[in-house]
């Protein structure tokens, strides 16, 4: 048992450093705070602890197993950053890997670039439907940015994906058992679609980001811009979990 409680220990530690990494490196700055009351072991007294809040639910979402969960804001407010990082942290695989899972709304986005396509040389040669998944589907990190920007039947392939589990492609089909899924939505405006009430279903928390204030300005305006000097990804976003660790906090 002692073992035991080490372990959950030192995971908590870990999705706690996840917390402050974000912040000691102004990896996703906003105002909004999250105040939690709670009562310590061994107290009689509540206690106060402040939280970031975006980050804190973004981190809940990551810790409950299969989980939706939908980022709104304006353009340029750091929500698909801040879920590249956070899948970096989480699992462990590199910035590039996350960013290659990305799915990138689009109405001219098709089931093939969604979630798969036939490899054309066995099609050809043996006359052998063999489905090449995207990374989207296998990875187990998924982001969609701009999902108001699929078309209703790019949601409906979606749905399946989150409703049931499974994708199907022409006589493949794949499951998915366990995934951390991540969309954002920017404002709308021509491109845009309403997303279906099915779709939206499956997002157990929405939770709309404003723009930042003037004092956050100020500190993202002094720290580095990534797109120009780039991140040091081993010391500002270094891995803190392993996706066999995450299981063993989800299960």
């Amino acid at each position: 048992m002692s073992t035991k409680l080490g372990e959950e220990e030192i995971l908590r530690k870990k999705v706690w450093k996840i917390i402050n990494l974000i912040q000691a490196n102004q990896l996703f700055v906003h105002f909004k705070e999250l105040s939690i009351k709670y009562l310590p072991e061994k107290s009689k007294k509540v206690s106060t602890k402040i939280l970031p809040e975006i980050v804190s639910l973004c981190i809940l979402n990551a810790l409950v197993p299969n989980s939706a969960m939908l980022l709104v804001g304006g353009h340029g407010g750091g929500k698909t950053s801040l879920t590249k990082i956070l899948g970096r942290m989480f699992t462990a695989r590199s910035l590039r890997e996350i960013e290659n899972s990305i799915i990138r709304g689009h109405p001219q986005l098709t089931e093939e670039k969604l979630i798969g396509t036939l490899k054309l040389g066995k099609l050809m040669k043996d006359g052998e439907e063999e489905v090449v998944w995207r990374q989207f589907v296998t990875s187990f990190w998924k982001i969609i940015d701009e999902v108001n920007r699929l078309t209703p039947y790019a949601q409906d392939i979606l749905l399946s994906l989150l409703a049931e589990g499974t994708v199907k492609y022409y006589d493949s089909i794949i499951t998915i058992n366990k995934f951390c899924l991540f969309g954002t939505i920017n404002p709308n405006d021509v491109g845009t679609f309403e997303l279906s009430q099915p779709f939206l279903d499956r997002f157990g928390i929405s939770v709309p980001i404003a723009m930042p204030a003037s004092h956050d300005l100020q500190l993202i305006l002094a720290g580095k811009d990534e797109k120009f000097s780039g991140r040091d990804e081993l010391i500002q976003v270094p891995k803190v979990l392993s996706l066999d660790e995450l299981m063993e906090i989800w299960y």
